[in-house]
């Protein structure tokens, strides 16, 4: 949703641009818990309708500088019990600079029931889950378990506070601080990850979280971009047997026209196609199986390489509209040696030729470009 305002001042025109993207649960293919998403980002919804002119009749003088708003709300975390939305909010509404901010927002798959810390762990937990999460950011930022926090990371105090922000995900909790939280506008907000392997002793075993006391729970990703939505997951389907399951979406009525989209997923240590069980695909889409030695082209490098390790590579024409869902699953032998890691990579090619590539985590593959990247078994 989109709306622009304009007035005339100072002799220029000035205007004010609002926008709210949402996940949409009318779309056929997406999971049975979006039907609550509506009720959950309700506030959300009620902020955008009233973004309007009355900005600028509440400001003490007509703005001199155009003004924007852009909420945004994605499913950005899933796990086998729960699903995380992150509400995002920017623009600039007058004052010195422009804001932006964040939240994220837990809830039950089953019946879309808002989750906190309290939900999530056992007992007393408050304390324990505390020193364990400063002791895991020190490490991340580099700091010595003594290190002053406002002169070595730029806090306002030297004391480590939990965030209001967290999000479940399959690997562990997303810690996250907005801007202001803990440290001023020019530092960097922290977010780290709290993996689940540190705080297991915490975690209630009938809660949400029970299942990742299992260190073979599956494992989910999802990644929205490029006018598609990509959903991914890791499971162990029997004692001998790993599983992946991807679910490319094509959402309608985009402005771009593609012609044809590449998903690849590259698997470190894994060498032989032997080691890949099962594969299928789609009817019509095309399944590239690359192991080990096999010419690959280095993007960044630009020139041919020997792959390193076992890459499949799924192509889909984008010309047939009707067809908006595509599947993938492939099937390996467990692997004796853990983590299993999968590296993922999304591109598409536009009519004119250009190609588009999904903007993932800062993991390189060995063709030179991001990638997103999953982790089981850890």
């Amino acid at each position: 949703m989109n709306k622009r305002y304009c007035r005339i001042a100072k002799r220029r025109v000035v205007c004010l641009e609002c926008s709210l993207h949402s996940p949409d649960a009318n779309v056929s293919g997406v999971p049975d818990f979006y039907r609550f998403i509506p009720d959950q980002v309700a506030d959300v919804t009620v902020h955008y309708r009233r973004c309007g002119p009355g900005y600028w009749d509440e400001a003490e003088r007509m703005p001199d500088l155009n003004w924007y708003e852009n909420q945004t709300v994605d499913v950005t975390a899933m796990t086998p019990n729960t699903y995380t939305l992150l509400v995002t909010d920017e623009g600039f509404t007058g004052g010195v600079h422009e804001f932006n901010g964040f939240e994220y927002r837990n809830y039950l798959r089953n019946d879309g029931k808002r989750l906190g810390y309290k939900d999530l762990f056992k007992g007393d937990f408050n304390r324990t889950l505390t020193a364990v999460a400063e002791r895991v950011y020190r490490r991340s930022a580099g700091l010595a378990s003594d290190a002053d926090l406002r002169k070595e990371a730029g806090w306002f105090e030297n004391r480590f506070v939990l965030p209001e922000n967290f999000a479940i995900t399959t690997r562990g909790l997303l810690l996250s601080y907005n801007t202001y939280e803990v440290t001023p506008h020019a530092v960097e907000p922290p977010e780290f990850l709290l993996p689940y392997s540190q705080i297991r002793s915490l975690i209630d075993p009938e809660g949400p979280l029970a299942f990742a006391l299992d260190p073979d729970h599956p494992v989910i990703a999802d990644e929205e971009g490029l006018d598609a939505v990509l959903h991914l997951s890791i499971a162990k389907i029997d004692a001998r047997t790993l599983e992946i399951n991807v679910t490319l979406r094509y959402l309608p009525d985009t402005d771009i026209a593609y012609k044809r989209s590449w998903l690849t997923l590259q698997f470190p240590g894994l060498k032989d196609s032997d080691t890949l069980l099962e594969h299928e695909s789609d009817k019509g889409d095309r399944l590239g199986i690359y192991p080990a030695g096999s010419r690959l082209y280095h993007y960044k490098a630009k020139k041919r390489i020997h792959a390193r390790w076992l890459e499949v590579e799924l192509e889909t024409s984008d010309t047939d509209e009707e067809v908006t869902i595509h599947h993938l699953r492939l099937r390996f032998r467990l692997p004796r040696k853990r983590p299993f890691v999968s590296y993922y990579r999304f591109a598409r090619l536009q009519q004119d030729g250009t190609i588009d590539r999904m903007s993932v985590e800062a993991k390189v593959g060995q063709q030179g470009l991001p990638n997103g990247i999953l982790t089981w078994g850890e």
